[in-house]
């Protein structure tokens, strides 16, 4: 599988990409999508 997956165009160029992200911080947590998730239900409760 991995051969197939670094045989996709561009794959190598995200894989790192995304490594820079990480090693610079810019990633969100599992806790940040819930907490998020979170507010957006109640924020559409809410509304209704």
């Amino acid at each position: 599988m991995t051969t197939e997956l670094l045989a996709e165009p561009g794959a190598v160029q995200d894989i790192l990409a995304g490594d820079q992200e990480i090693s610079a911080g810019d990633y969100h947590t599992l806790g940040d999508l819930r907490a998020a998730l979170e507010e957006r239900q109640h924020q559409e409760a809410a509304d209704t």
